[in-house]
């Protein structure tokens, strides 16, 4: 895994131009993590909160730079190989299965290349694979300690992309799916 990850994170940073590919979100995105941080308040800005607000909070630690919004995206894209390596890996029990997962994750053209910009949806693709794979630990184990995981990982991935208020639906769904298996 640490090879793959290691595979993930050069060809991250390496290959593509690190560059705003959405010219106008981005800034956007930036200018609400700066207010955010400088006023603990977004301003204007009317699109989901939960990247801006990771920005602001790498910018309170880094400093206000285009250049950090744009690396903690590519940060984040090479993490995602670990999400995708436990979810494959929980769904099948099987390691190999896990690994030629994040492997050829870790290659993906699209992935790659959005993995440079400081746009959502890398974040997104991060906290939504990290989300179900508590939701998966959840109907396995059945614990309230993995429900209350599963749900404020939920909750925070909804933040982040309107896409994602899906995610409860889904979740309620495989509840549904899970109970009716086991029982």
């Amino acid at each position: 895994m640490i090879l793959i990850f290691i595979l993930a994170l050069v060809t991250r940073v390496y290959i593509p131009p690190h560059e705003h590919l959405v010219y106008i979100d981005e800034p956007w995105i930036m200018e609400a993590a700066k207010n955010m941080l400088q006023t603990f308040h977004q301003g204007d800005f009317q699109m989901s909160i939960g990247w801006p607000f990771i920005l602001s909070i790498v910018f309170g630690i880094f400093g206000v730079d285009n250049r950090f919004a744009l690396y903690t995206s590519t940060f984040l894209g090479a993490l995602t190989i670990f999400n995708i390596f436990f979810l494959a890996y929980i769904i099948t029990n099987r390691k190999l299965t896990g690994l030629v997962s994040a492997l050829f994750f870790s290659i993906f053209p699209a992935h790659i290349r959005w993995s440079a910009a400081a746009e959502n949806n890398i974040a997104s693709i991060f906290f939504t694979t990290m989300a179900i794979f508590f939701c998966f630990l959840y109907y396995k184990h059945k614990r309230y300690s993995l429900l209350w995981l599963s749900l404020i990982s939920i909750a925070f991935t909804s933040q982040i992309r309107i896409e994602n208020y899906t995610l409860p639906l889904l979740f309620l769904l495989g509840v549904y799916i899970y109970h009716k298996k086991y029982h």
